[in-house]
């Protein structure tokens, strides 16, 4: 595509220019047009790199059309699309799901963290899952007991306390497990992994 050539001391025709490309670019996109809507979404955002949505459906084009770059195409539209807008959630969890998936495990960590931590209202099981692997993966079980400890005492929820335990017994410490889940409410020591149900106290 040729690149526009524009009066950079004309920044309301840039402006412009910029907001054309963006509309061709998500015609495109709900035609299903994945190549020529990145291509004009690309030139969009080297005129005004200042639109999260634009940053954030780059990277979605990025992800699905699968280019051989295309984990760094896609992670660095995400971290743009943060840079613009910290609080879009649902960059941050796909920008934590493409560190998880090309393997940079710590970086995935991180923002699984703050996805956690900025929730607002019910957890998403999977997320607490998820980021509970990675603790054990990289070794960092201590880190994620200590995030856990400080969720739960300043939310008082259970899928904390459960996590906790989780965590505690993957380190060996099965009282410390046992403790915390017969301290949930309605919890039940037969739905437990056998490894748990012993009690040796």
């Amino acid at each position: 595509m040729r690149q526009a050539s524009l009066n950079p001391d004309d920044p309301e025709i840039t402006k412009q220019m910029a907001d054309l490309r963006a509309t061709i670019a998500f015609k495109f996109y709900r035609q299903n047009k994945f190549e020529p809507a990145m291509d004009y979404l690309h030139n969009s955002l080297q005129l005004d790199p200042s639109h999260a949505d634009r940053w954030e459906l780059l990277g979605d084009l990025s992800n699905f059309i699968g280019h051989p770059s295309s984990d760094y195409i896609v992670q660095y539209a995400y971290e743009r699309t943060l840079n613009v807008d910290p609080k879009r959630r649902s960059a941050r969890i796909k920008l934590a799901g493409s560190y998880l998936s090309s393997g940079r495990f710590l970086k995935a960590m991180d923002q699984f963290e703050i996805v956690i931590r900025t929730t607002e209202g019910e957890q998403n099981w999977k997320h607490i899952a998820l980021l509970a692997s990675i603790y054990a993966m990289v070794d960092e079980i201590q880190r994620g007991i200590q995030f856990f400890q400080k969720m739960f005492g300043e939310s008082g929820n259970n899928q904390f306390r459960v996590t906790l335990a989780i965590l505690e017994n993957a380190i060996g410490n099965r009282k410390a497990a046992i403790k915390l889940l017969e301290d949930v409410e309605g919890g039940e020591i037969s739905a437990l992994p056998v490894s748990m149900q012993q009690r040796d106290y």
